[in-house]
């Protein structure tokens, strides 16, 4: 039961005992009294709980409107520090909060989770959902996806036939699948009494959720409930470098996937890559038969500051694979959302004890309307 029905709940048990009076033609008892009063205040609490998530859910609205930064296109993004910057918005004005829901002791306030239009300068981005744009959408999306172009466009001859160039457009439908995971049992008092607690258990579960979503953009191997993740993608494009594996080779593959894009019409410069961490350290850590560092600051692929390799930032995720990196291509992939990622707290299964487990889960699908905008590049031969 979410707070607006328990003050629907509330309300309706006060009416019940007035309206049973009143229709017995009689005064309410001293017991009646009691209950009436004490319903009519726990609607009261419920009415002002319920007025201010909508005052935050208003803030935070705004701030997703009017959020800086954007990459000229007018893609959004989820991500680790848009999640913490709008929980610190909303903390400013008081009470309760678990990253940017509101968590209650008594039950819990499920607002939108904003999409910022937040791309990274100047400095590494965090996690591939900085980089991977997302669209908001219904529980069972659909979308075509582009499985073969042949472009035959060229010189044609007065009254000869125009070429066709072939596009072929393959409907994709699905369903967003959940994600979700379970608090540990918290006393109810600690949760009342320490802001602290509620914020860090609630920021946590987030966390965790985010970190499980970022493996299966990755991993998702697309047997429900899994997502199909960029490495299991159809049709995707795949480049493997020669035997005798050495940094400077790893580097060079990861250049030839941008290659791969561009001879099927895609924008390189707006891709980006991902390597997992011990890779990327390989990269950075490579040296020169004397030595020395082989990426110095100029006129090297790679920038160690902002972490871009030929251009593109690079995502450190721990979940690939190492001997494994992505390169993506802007538009090629979108996270699908409902916008939405519930922390919900339920203190009636521990109703023996006073204690309350808290629940964290949203729903998630992964669009790839450009299967070849996507390289597998195999590092280790």
């Amino acid at each position: 039961m979410n707070l607006k029905e328990q003050h629907s709940h509330e309300l309706a048990q006060a009416r019940g005992i007035l309206d049973g009076a009143k229709s017995e033609g009689r005064d309410l008892t001293a017991a009646e009294t009691e209950a009436v009063q004490r319903h009519t205040d726990a609607a009261r609490q419920l009415g002002d709980t319920i007025k201010l998530a909508e005052e935050r859910q208003g803030i935070l609205a705004k701030l997703a409107a009017n959020s800086p930064g954007g990459d000229g296109d007018g893609h959004s993004y989820l991500s680790f520090k848009s999640i913490d910057l709008a929980r610190r918005v909303v903390a400013k004005i008081g009470g309760p909060v678990g990253g940017v829901k509101a968590l209650m002791a008594t039950g819990a306030i499920s607002t939108d989770v904003p999409l910022l239009g937040v791309v990274p300068s100047g400095r590494p981005v965090s996690g591939l959902l900085e980089v991977l744009p997302a669209r908001t959408v219904g529980p069972v999306w659909r979308y075509l996806q582009q499985s073969v172009r042949t472009n035959n466009a060229g010189p044609v001859a007065p009254g000869a036939t125009k070429p066709t160039t072939v596009l072929t457009l393959i409907e994709q439908t699905g369903q967003l699948s959940i994600l979700a995971h379970i608090s540990e049992a918290l006393d109810n008092y600690a949760l009342l009494d320490n802001d602290a607690l509620r914020d860090f258990v609630s920021s946590e579960l987030q966390y965790g959720l985010y970190a499980a979503l970022e493996s299966q953009l990755i991993n998702g191997n697309g047997t429900p409930p899994n997502l199909r993740g960029l490495l299991n993608v159809s049709g995707a494009q795949t480049y493997a470098t020669a035997a005798g594996y050495t940094v400077g080779k790893g580097i060079a593959a990861v250049r030839h996937a941008q290659t791969l894009l561009e001879i099927n019409g895609l924008d390189s410069t707006a891709a980006f890559a991902v390597l997992n961490p011990t890779d990327w350290e390989l990269i950075e850590l490579g040296t020169s038969s004397t030595g020395e560092y082989l990426f110095s600051p100029e006129g090297a692929p790679v920038d160690r500051v902002q972490r871009r390799l030929f251009g593109m930032p690079v995502v450190a995720a721990p979940s690939l694979a190492a001997g494994t990196a992505l390169v993506v291509a802007r538009d090629a992939a979108f996270v699908l959302t409902d916008g939405q990622v519930r922390v919900e707290a339920n203190p009636f299964a521990g109703w023996a004890t006073n204690q309350t487990s808290l629940r964290c889960e949203g729903r998630w699908s992964l669009a790839v309307p450009r299967p070849l905008g996507v390289v597998k590049v195999t590092l280790t031969a």
